[in-house]
């Protein structure tokens, strides 16, 4: 596990980097430099790159979102979201468990991620006893902790309803604020012995798309770079790639440690190894941006 200072030095080693969104390419209110920066390296290298997105929104969205940051489609050619791999499969029933599902499905999540709901076969419903399953998008307007939701998931676990989870996300940080996403929504229904589908990283499905897109590239050939063990590093892990691990809000709070906005000096990089080196998936690279 080596400390990386300068993005520029993966240039000779890799052919294809994957990218995630949230903590890597901005913070929720703007770009972050060092990687708009190394995207421009990477176009003008003639590199490939690909963006995996653990956001519940089709990949349209998240396209014009991109460009508010200033990250313009020209810097990559691949780019795939959970919310459109989420559709994709709700349209297709394409596997035993999403045939089982049935038409009717309890939203959760704001408005605006009800668009993957869009020219698919199901019926939105007001209430849990109308539904055949849950959509976990992500929380509501009205809830922020799990709190909020356990009594609504505990009524669904005594239903037997069985769950789609289209952000496998626990938490973001928009700047330096915490905010719940579905995958801690999926994990407590998990862990009350509810049945949980999930759609995105760290499972090996949502990379396949992609990686059959650029199947000629080698794997050792191909960097992922996320900011979170439990879904970026998890997935690069599995899917047999080297990754490089961006210290954020994010990264911070899943060691149990205090964020430092200033990269690590040399002589401090020791206790943030040590607290990495405690995971059960490790990156190959580590390095800190500007958040």
């Amino acid at each position: 596990m080596d400390y990386v200072t300068c993005l520029e030095d993966f240039l000779p080693d890799f052919e294809a980097f994957i990218f995630d969104v949230y903590g890597v390419l901005h913070n929720g209110l703007r770009a972050i430099p060092e990687t708009l920066a190394f995207l421009e390296s990477l176009q003008n290298s003639g590199k490939t790159v690909c963006i995996l997105s653990n956001a519940p929104f089709l990949t349209g969205h998240i396209v014009e979102r991109l460009k508010t940051y200033g990250l313009l489609p020209s810097f990559y050619q691949h780019i795939l979201t959970a919310g459109s791999e989420t559709q994709r499969h709700l349209i297709e029933q394409d596997t035993p468990d999403h045939a089982r599902l049935g038409p009717r499905c309890y939203f959760l999540g704001i408005p605006e991620m009800e668009e993957i709901l869009q020219q698919t076969p199901l019926q939105k419903c007001s209430s849990l006893e109308e539904a055949d399953f849950i959509l976990a998008a992500g929380p509501n307007e009205w809830g922020q902790n799990l709190e909020d939701y356990q009594e609504l998931l505990d009524l669904a676990f005594k239903r037997e309803l069985p769950m789609v989870c289209a952000n496998p996300d626990e938490y973001v940080f928009k700047g330096r604020e915490r905010r719940l996403r579905a995958g801690l929504l999926a994990r407590y229904y998990e862990s009350i012995g509810g049945n949980v589908i999930y759609h995105g990283k760290p499972y090996m499905n949502f990379y396949k798309p992609v990686l059959d897109e650029i199947s000629e590239i080698p794997k050792e050939k191909i960097l992922c770079i996320g900011d979170s063990f439990k879904t970026d590093i998890k997935g690069a892990r599995e899917c047999q790639m080297k990754s490089l691990l961006v210290l954020s809000p994010l990264t911070y709070d899943e060691m149990g440690m205090t964020y430092d906005e200033n990269p690590p000096r040399k002589e401090t990089r020791k206790n943030i190894f040590n607290e990495i080196s405690k995971q059960v998936y490790t990156p190959d690279y580590v390095t800190q941006l500007t958040a």
